[in-house]
């Protein structure tokens, strides 16, 4: 869906959509605030009453919106901005019938005007944006007016890339910042018709554009893939827009998407995109048919400042209100140009783990001086250590997923309540045992058929001595030592990693091989190097009432495979219960309702 994003960093950040402007006469732009979305909470002037009150002398601006047959634009928006300063006057204003008017304070302005494009049916399908700025208003009596014209938006944003491919979304960002510094982005979001006017430099002040170009291969290729291209910043807009990729500044991300054996639709979505301090989230949402393997080509590496953000939805509700499960991996900053990465999404068992990471993250148990929190990585995680995943419902609607987390110290309750962990204060300074019973119930999700329940009992010996192992590496952070990230150390938590060699809808066909690795919760390496003592894996073809014990035999340091038949009738889902130990204490069993389908 087309949209257009302004914000003026005060608190405020408007995302309108490009259907909204079929009807700019009734449009509220206050229903579109998404004030969450705004760079900044510094209170700007962006209203009359506001700008009256601080004593600013007031002149009438009057924009002419002119569409593409040169007749007064019906479709149009604008963005006014003051570049002495954003703080006398930063405002989204209609132009109702191709006008807009609107009182500001004399000084230097922007004015940026957004048009949409719709098709025959009225369906929204682009956006050109006209960038005017370099506009003084003065201090005289009448009205200034300035003409907007749809028609000089001719620079087309697009990418040339090695191998064909169509346009899904394009995400141009066009920063203007003001004489004292403050940088407001204007964002324009379509499929591919996104058209720019052309702009130089602004004799006050900076403007600076960046797009994010999002693309997908031609109709029936026999290996799908996509691009997804963080393309050059460049200072004002230039008037040729194409830019050339290179697959020398490429990764090539090889993805398999499994999802749930009930979702006979086969429909998912995967999310990808960058983000910045300074422009937020230019992240796109694209169907995908699962499962599915798909290659990626991204830019690699990222431009200082900017990392991936990525996420799939492997299993989406038959209605609005229903739930689905939704995955993310851990921070991924950049990759090298030519790398190769390998990814499975989705693959179960899913169940609950502390996480195994790479890169900047937060530590989800971790302790700090008297501070502990003792968490899991969401509601579940894949046969990827480092996955994040959430049962979740689309907004508004209540979430059916049960959440309880309760803690022990020594065999005495310290903590009980929803959610994914626990966060404890004035925690004692000497050897102690902790216990943490973590259970997630999402059989409420009628979409979710696998995995609707987990128990996951996990202990550990927390010893305040000093362990070089457990000390947090630089760049990541713990909440417990916020003031103090060098303070933080990583709790001897076990971690299981599964791969069942079941297929892409998590079903199994016959005999089941579960490859089980021990670990620890750890941060690029450095974690609890306690060896796993023992591991045992046990199968129900009754929902729980009788269990069998799976063959299971140690393979090497912290790894062992299980293997059992899949006696169960077609269609049934085995749960399965692993339990294992390491050599300081520690110790997890973890239960899983309706692990994988039987094929």
């Amino acid at each position: 869906m087309p949209f257009l994003k302004f914000d003026p960093g005060n608190g405020h950040s408007y995302v309108i959509p490009a259907s909204a402007l079929s009807d700019v006469a009734s449009l509220d732009t206050a229903q579109y605030d998404v004030p969450q979305l705004s760079h900044s909470a510094a209170p700007l002037a962006t209203t009359l009453a506001r700008q009256a009150s601080s004593g600013y002398p007031l002149h009438i601006v009057q924009i002419n919106a002119k569409d593409l047959a040169s007749g007064p634009a019906q479709n149009a928006l604008s963005f006014v901005m003051n570049v002495d300063s954003a703080g006398k006057f930063a405002a989204v204003i209609p132009d109702i019938g191709g006008v807009a008017r609107v009182a500001v304070p004399v000084g230097n302005y922007a004015i940026y005007t957004g048009f949409a494009e719709y098709d025959a049916s009225g369906n929204p399908t682009g956006l050109r944006l006209v960038l005017q700025d370099n506009l003084a208003v003065p201090h005289t009596t009448g009205v200034s007016v300035v003409t907007a014209d749809e028609r000089a938006a001719t620079a087309q944003v697009t990418a040339a890339t090695p191998r064909p491919a169509t346009s899904d979304n394009v995400t141009l960002d066009v920063t203007r910042t003001d004489a004292v510094g403050n940088a407001i982005p204007v964002q324009a979001v379509a499929s591919g018709n996104v058209f720019v006017s052309p702009q130089g430099a602004p004799t006050i002040g900076k403007l600076s554009s960046q797009a994010m170009w999002d693309g997908v291969s031609p109709a029936g290729t026999r290996s799908p893939y996509r691009y997804d291209v963080l393309l050059p910043q460049t200072d004002g807009v230039p008037a040729n827009e194409t830019y050339p990729v290179s697959a020398s500044g490429l990764a090539s991300l090889h993805y398999t998407f499994d999802t749930d054996a009930a979702n006979t639709a086969h429909t998912g979505l995967y999310q990808i995109g960058v983000r910045s301090q300074q422009l937020g989230g230019l992240v796109g949402t694209y169907p995908v048919t699962v499962p599915m393997s798909l290659t990626d080509y991204v830019t690699a590496p990222l431009p200082t400042g900017f990392a991936w953000l990525q996420s799939y939805y492997a299993e989406l509700g038959k209605a609005p209100d229903e739930g689905f499960a939704g995955l993310q991996p851990g921070d991924l900053p950049s990759f090298t140009g030519g790398q190769q990465v390998w990814r499975t999404w989705g693959h179960g068992p899913l169940a609950p783990q502390v996480g195994r990471f790479n890169g900047p993250n937060l530590c989800f148990a971790c302790v700090a001086g008297t501070s502990m929190g003792i968490g899991f990585n969401g509601d579940f995680t894949d046969s990827e250590p480092e996955t994040s995943g959430y049962y979740e419902v689309p907004f508004g609607y209540p979430n059916p997923t049960v959440e309880n987390f309760t803690v022990y110290r020594d065999g005495q309750q310290i903590a009980q309540q929803p959610g994914v962990g626990a966060w404890l204060s004035d925690v004692p300074q000497h050897v102690d045992t902790y216990r943490a019973v973590f259970d997630v119930d999402a059989s409420g999700i009628s979409s979710v058929s696998q995995a609707t329940k987990t128990h996951t009992d996990l202990t550990f010996v927390y010893n305040p001595a000093d362990d070089p192992h457990l000390t947090l590496p630089p760049g990541d952070s713990c909440y417990e030592g916020f003031s103090d990230p060098a303070s933080c150390r990583i709790l001897p938590m076990l971690n299981l990693n599964y791969r069942l060699n079941t297929d892409g809808s998590n079903t199994g066909h016959a005999v089941s091989v579960l490859s089980l690795t021990v670990g620890h919760e750890s941060y690029d390496g450095q974690g609890s190097q306690a060896a796993a003592t023992s591991a045992k894996v046990e199968v129900s073809f009754d929902g729980g009432a009788t269990w069998t014990s799976a063959a299971t035999v140690p393979t090497g340091r912290d790894h062992y495979l299980a293997i059992w038949p899949d006696t169960g009738a077609k269609g049934s889902m085995p749960s399965l219960r692993v339990t294992a130990t390491d050599s300081i204490g520690g110790s997890i069993t973890q239960t899983i309702t309706n692990a994988y389908t039987i094929g």
